[in-house]
This record gives structure tokens, sequence and C-alpha cells, in this order.
């Protein structure tokens, strides 16, 4: 699993690609800076069992603690996006975000930061990609869906 820009959704499976993400400034976070931050997401080969288990993940991914009341504030902070394509069923894509004692959150002031893609199944949850951006649209391309992000 690696940290992208761009994530594509094909029918015959879930493909990681690589996109490129553009700044205004050199002094924005760039998603360079974020591959040194030393988290390497790692795609487990079993399913998180519930959303519970998924936002763990997220939590151990952002540095946050992993009791009960940060996982149900990191929860309730977050933006939960559920699109359902022929080619992929139920994702779930998760803008993070933890505002705990901050102004601006774990996201910052320009809303740059992380999102989780998990493909949903029923209870169970896959984690099919992390992306970095402010945002992020679709794109279809033949039969491939996008999710590409911007800065």
């Amino acid at each position: 699993m690696r940290s992208l820009n761009q994530l594509q959704l094909t029918a015959a499976g879930l493909v990681l690609i690589v996109g490129t993400g553009c700044t205004m400034s050199p002094n924005v976070t760039t998603p360079v800076a974020w591959h040194a931050s030393g988290f390497i997401p790692v795609a487990s080969v079993q399913c998180f069992e519930s959303y519970e288990a998924a936002f763990r993940y997220i939590a151990q991914g952002e540095n946050l603690p992993a009791d009960s009341r940060t996982l149900f504030r990191l929860a309730a902070d977050s933006t939960i996006d559920r699109p359902r394509f022929e080619q992929t069923g139920d994702l779930a894509i998760i803008r993070a975000e933890y505002y705990g004692d901050s102004r601006w959150g774990i996201r910052g002031a320009h809303g740059q930061g992380r999102y989780y893609a998990f493909q949903t199944d029923g209870h169970r949850w896959r984690l099919v990609g992390i992306l970095h951006g402010n945002g992020y649209r679709w794109q279809n391309v033949g039969d491939q869906i996008c999710l590409v992000t911007r800065w």
C-alpha cells in the first residue's frame, strides 16, 4: 500500500496509481513531506471487522491515542462519503479529522490531510488506499473510476 494522490478502481480489482498534485507555494505541505513523516500505511490481508477497527487504524496513522473517547471524537469530526459503483461495490472515503483542543484540527488551516478509502461489505471494511490533499473529485476513464485529490 502506498500513499498516493490518485486511486484508480476497476472492475477487475482495485489498482493504485500515482497521480500528480500541485501546490501554490513552496511553503505548503507537499506529499513528499508527508512521505517523510514516518507513517507507511500497510494494507492487511484481513478486513477490519467493524468501523471502530477502521477508525482505530486511522487514529494510529494520525498519531492519535486509540482510547474510546478519542476514537469517538475522530469518527464524529471526520466526514464519510459513501459512493457505490458497479465496478467496485460500496466504498467509504473518510476525510480524517480530529479537532481535539486545536482550532484547525489534524488537517491544518487549509484542510490538507489524509483520505482513507475503504471497500465495505456489511460490517467488513477493507483498506484500498490512502490519499493526501484538501479535496478530491471522481473521474471516469473508460471502465475505470479514478479518485483524484487536489491541493
